[in-house]
């Protein structure tokens, strides 16, 4: 791929022009064969922080990674999951019959499709896939991505035919038009700090976190400065994934084209739970909605108020409990000393690292106290192991 030539083809196209400016050029990954370049995405899925320590450790326990050597689930190390290795094998096989391949002599959206077909495979994996196996003009309306960067951008998605005007404008380097604007919505999301002195300070207090600190490298966690978008991105996320609250956001966003509370008060309950939400999350949303529309809910005093008050006026609220607004003070206003004993998913990270099998509070207590001031940095990583299969947790855990 001539990076050169599609960067000056794309920066006369307006929006891309400015999405260079604002991410830099787009670095053109090294090509693989299509089963490696899905492989690759499949794991980095399962460990996004950890992909270069667990894909060392599988070509290190099944040397060369080929088709011909994944047939079965005993094929694939252990230390994976029952999940990624049914994914590697269903890849392998589409490999071996030679549909992989075949992508390439047919159009985006159609291989976008196909590789969607697979276990473990969404829209962006097989972008992320197909670019990396070498196809130069992939731009995809499925990755979220792409859709969140050209509607900051002013490119109006939603409108019929904007899009595939706009991929007829970017060909035939849609795949650099993809990398540049998916550097530009990560370039246009304000990240937790996650400060060198604060990982230092917490390798040196406990041994097992320093070493899940050196394996997954510094984290990168998105987080929301509108104090209602972050509230509303929560009631979503109670009790379901961090990918599913992800997409359901993706379409309210589409739906509201901002979430503002006047735009969400605005919009019929059914058109709102048409992007997945349940009723009762929808009346939260509503009722939140209303209140800061209609000004008896001041979210911006919470800037200047201690975590316990925080905590106190908004715990009280319909559908904002406690946990909710510990999820405000960290990816809103970045609090640093928070460690909740109501996530799910901080207790089974931690679990996970120390190899408890059942967790106490007084356990959980003790280490948090130790953590301290840093406890919202530990709960990334605890969060980030406990996104993976539990043999791979403690393959990254404890090698």
């Amino acid at each position: 791929m001539d990076v050169e030539a599609a960067l000056a083809h794309l920066r006369r196209i307006p929006a891309l022009a400015v999405a260079i400016e604002t991410a830099g050029p787009a670095a053109w990954p090294g090509e693989d064969d299509p089963f490696t370049a899905l492989a690759k995405g499949l794991v980095r899925r399962a460990a996004p922080e950890a992909f270069p320590f667990v894909w060392a450790a599988l070509l290190e326990a099944v040397g060369a990674l080929s088709p011909e050597g994944l047939r079965e689930a005993g094929d694939v190390p252990p230390f994976l999951g029952k999940k990624t290795a049914a994914a590697l094998i269903g890849a392998a096989k589409a490999a071996r019959t030679g549909s992989l391949e075949r992508l390439f002599r047919c159009d985006t959206d159609e291989a976008v499709a196909y590789l969607c077909k697979l276990r473990g495979v969404d829209a962006p994996l097989a972008v992320e896939a197909l670019i990396a196996a070498g196809r130069p003009d992939v731009l995809s309306p499925a990755d979220p991505a792409v859709g969140r960067a050209l509607r900051r951008l002013g490119v109006d998605v939603a409108e019929p035919g904007t899009f595939a005007a706009f991929r007829a404008a970017c060909s035939p380097y849609g795949s650099v038009a993809t990398l540049c604007l998916r550097a530009c919505d990560e370039a246009a999301r304000p990240v937790f700090p996650v400060e060198p002195d604060a990982l230092c300070f917490l390798r040196e207090k406990d041994k097992r976190l320093g070493v899940l600190i050196d394996r997954l490298g510094p984290l990168r966690r998105s987080t929301e400065p509108d104090l209602f978008a972050a509230l509303v991105h929560a009631i979503i996320a109670q009790q379901i994934s961090g990918r599913a609250a992800q997409s359901i956001s993706d379409r309210l966003l589409e739906a509201a084209g901002a979430l503002t509370a006047e735009r969400l008060a605005s919009l019929e309950p059914a058109v709102v739970r048409g992007c997945g939400l349940s009723e009762r999350k929808v009346s939260y949303i509503r009722r939140l909605a209303e209140a800061v529309g209609s000004g008896g809910l001041d979210l911006e005093t919470l800037r200047h108020t201690s975590d316990a008050e925080v905590i106190r006026r908004l715990a009280d609220l319909d559908g904002i409990g406690v946990w909710t607004a510990e999820m405000l003070l960290i990816f809103s206003l970045c609090r640093p000393d928070v460690l909740s004993w109501g996530d799910f998913g901080i207790r089974r990270g931690m679990a996970l690292l120390y190899g408890d099998r059942q967790l106490t509070r007084e356990r959980f207590e003790r280490r948090r106290r130790r953590y301290t001031p840093y406890g919202s940095v530990v709960s990334l990583y605890l969060w980030a192991l406990a996104g993976m299969e539990d043999a791979l947790a403690r393959k990254v855990a404890r090698g």
